[in-house]
């Protein structure tokens, strides 16, 4: 029988980047949902209505979901934590991931102002760095800071984590997200694209 736990102490095995993951493994797919759209527009002309709907949610998505509230909740809550913690992983890693941040901004900025060709070109440089990019988070950033962090911090983290989602209306948007997503990748997987989970 486990103890029961109050609000000051995290449950045994929890994690603090838990829900960070789950919501990569929602940004991971709908990568794979942006570059079958592209391809399919790119093969229309760019002249197919569907796709550029299709496109249109997507890219919503990935600023709304992945930029401003996913990095918005490492940007605003975890990373400062680890710098004030005073033992970092190393300040390239830190450095390395805010830099892609803003990569990712720009990347977003030119897909949805440019026109349709730079679309389809922009879209397969934007899907595979941001995959790369979720890689060097889940690889070095993540697993440092469960070994990292105390208790103490990761409840301050988790707590701040919870006041971006309130603030964005994440629950909602988030299972909204996610049917975006599944709606997209059902046509999809009919072309044999298969969504990774």
């Amino acid at each position: 029988m486990s103890p029961a736990h109050d609000d000051e102490t995290p449950p045994p095995g929890s994690e603090v980047t838990a829900g960070l993951r789950d919501e990569h493994a929602l940004i991971l797919r709908g990568t794979v949902a942006l570059e079958r759209c592209g391809a399919r527009l790119a093969a229309s002309g760019g002249s197919d209505p569907v796709e550029v709907d299709r496109l249109t949610a997507l890219l919503a998505f990935f600023r709304d979901f992945a930029d401003i509230r996913h990095h918005g909740k490492e940007e605003e809550a975890l990373i400062p934590s680890v710098i004030s913690s005073g033992v970092a992983p190393n300040a390239d890693t830190l450095r390395d991931v805010m830099d892609e941040h803003l990569l990712v901004k720009e990347l977003l900025l030119q897909l949805t102002s440019g026109d349709r060709a730079t679309l389809v070109a922009v879209i397969p440089r934007f899907a595979g760095f941001l995959r790369e990019h979720m890689q060097l988070e889940e690889r070095v950033l993540f697993p440092f800071v469960e070994r990292t962090l105390d208790a103490a911090t990761k409840l301050r983290v988790q707590r701040e984590f919870d006041q971006i989602d309130a603030r964005a209306g994440t629950a909602e948007a988030f299972a909204s997200y996610e049917r975006l997503i599944d709606e997209l990748l059902v046509p999809l997987n009919e072309l044999g694209v298969s969504p990774t989970r």
